[in-house]
């Protein structure tokens, strides 16, 4: 996964005392400052790209065949929010990429109550979105994706999507309707998806002879 602010990492080259036991988190502005190498971009980048970068740099000016890694302690930047009907819902780092089914089984799994959707607020760039020229600091709008569990219990590739970072996975909890009268099995019932009334009667147990 890529570095974002707020991820806290770690420099070391063998024998290069500058580098020992460097640790640094990264800014807000995504730049981080190094011994010798000086300012250098950071975010949106995965570690080994930043390792190679740093290999590259030493190797230019200070040191011969350097031996770089960068080690990453804290993922900070890469979260995720699962809410509504589940068993564990908040916030979640990302150490790898997952996808839909992987963050709710983060969450514990859906709650007896979920209805049959699962909501994914997803933050993109207006300019992805309308067309709109992005200004000094970049616009974004949610765009909401509704996915059915059905189809991610069918195993539809296409209904388990890539999850990421800044994801809010929204579980509605599903609504309840009541029947009562002359069946054999009145109470309330989980309204979670498209429900006719002959669905009605065969949940409450059919009707008695009386009704």
């Amino acid at each position: 996964l890529p570095l974002g602010p707020g991820d806290l990492i770690e420099v070391a080259v063998f024998e290069v005392p500058e580098f020992q036991g460097l640790k640094l988190r990264i800014p807000d502005s995504g730049q981080i400052t190094l011994p010798l190498i000086g300012a250098m971009s950071a975010a949106d980048r995965t570690a080994a790209d930043l390792q190679n970068e740093i290999r590259a740099r030493l190797q230019e000016n200070y040191v011969h065949d350097p031996q770089v890694s960068v080690f990453i302690h804290e993922h900070r930047s890469q979260r995720i929010s699962v809410i509504g009907a589940v068993r564990s819902g908040g916030t979640f780092t990302l150490t790898s990429r997952l996808r839909l089914t992987d963050a709710l089984a983060m969450a514990g799994g859906l709650s007896d109550d979920a209805a049959g959707t699962i909501r994914v607020i997803r933050r993109v760039s207006a300019q992805a979105t309308n067309g709109a020229v992005a200004g000094a600091q970049e616009a974004t709008e949610p765009v909401v994706m509704t996915i059915a569990i059905e189809s991610l219990v069918a195993g539809k590739e296409e209904a388990n999507l890539p999850v990421q970072s800044g994801d809010v996975l929204e579980v509605p909890r599903a609504g309840t309707f009541y029947v009562g009268g002359e069946v054999n099995k009145p109470g309330s019932f989980l309204l979670r998806d498209r429900t006719t009334l002959d669905q009605v009667a065969h949940l409450a147990g059919g009707v008695k002879d009386v009704a």
